[in-house]
């Protein structure tokens, strides 16, 4: 649910206070166009848990309708069919 303005380096801002970030990968469709969604992989387990927390429902960007959906990622066993 980020902003279709949102890039990197407000992704970047908005979780930096948790901890340190390893890795930010924003997700685009195949014309360059943001999806809304990104992944971010941080240094420490306990700031992903610490930004679930925080983030998750709370927050909405400028320019988004709906908050933040902010959880561990999914791999594709863990999925609920749609």
């Amino acid at each position: 649910m980020l902003s279709r303005k949102a890039g990197e380096d407000q992704v970047r801002e908005l979780f930096a206070p948790f901890g340190e970030i390893r890795e930010i990968h924003m997700i685009r469709s195949s014309d360059g166009t943001s999806k809304c969604a990104a992944f971010l992989r941080y240094v420490h387990h306990e700031s992903a848990i610490r930004a679930i927390e925080d983030l998750h429902n709370v927050v909405k960007m400028d320019g988004s309708s709906r908050p933040l959906i902010v959880k561990f990622a999914e791999n594709r066993h863990q999925k609920h069919p749609r």
